[in-house]
């Protein structure tokens, strides 16, 4: 460093002044912004404390659709594949002799249709002679 007193040292201490000058400044700007993120941190604590209403969700819609399924028609395509033209194998299927439900016995109700068709290999439908029944203790429905 030189010496104060020779010609260059005002150059020095004009030099030295813009630094300090700048980084007062600089001060400054990092005090303000220090303040600034004070004051949001205070802000922002007590609304991270405080307990949200449940469930909310915002303001309701003024006119809501009902909840659930349209009743009737309205409620989609209806999923049924047709009845194949051809069965290569018919299974008989045996009534249960006791209800599970009761115990009691099983009557013989009717026989509900239901086919089993290979959609990989597209050789034709199985329909097992499937019987549906009830018990005679609670009337409760039986199956297979």
């Amino acid at each position: 460093m030189q010496a104060l007193g020779g010609g260059g040292s005002s150059q020095r201490v004009k030099e030295l002044e813009r630094k300090v000058e700048s980084l007062e400044r600089q001060l400054e700007r990092a005090l303000a912004q220090v303040e600034r993120l004070r004051r949001q941190l205070e802000e922002a604590l007590p609304a991270s404390q405080r307990a949200a209403a449940p469930f909310s969700k915002g303001t309701p819609q003024p006119d809501p659709k009902p909840p659930g399924r349209k009743p009737g028609a309205a409620c989609g395509k209806p999923a049924t594949r047709p009845i194949p033209s051809r069965v290569d194998e018919q299974i008989r299927v045996v009534l249960r002799e006791h209800c599970p439900h009761c115990q009691g016995s099983v009557i013989l109700r009717g026989a509900k249709p239901q086919y089993q068709e290979d959609i990989l290999r597209a050789d034709g439908a199985v329909a097992p002679a499937h019987r549906a029944g009830a018990g005679t203790g609670l009337w409760a429905e039986v199956e297979p």
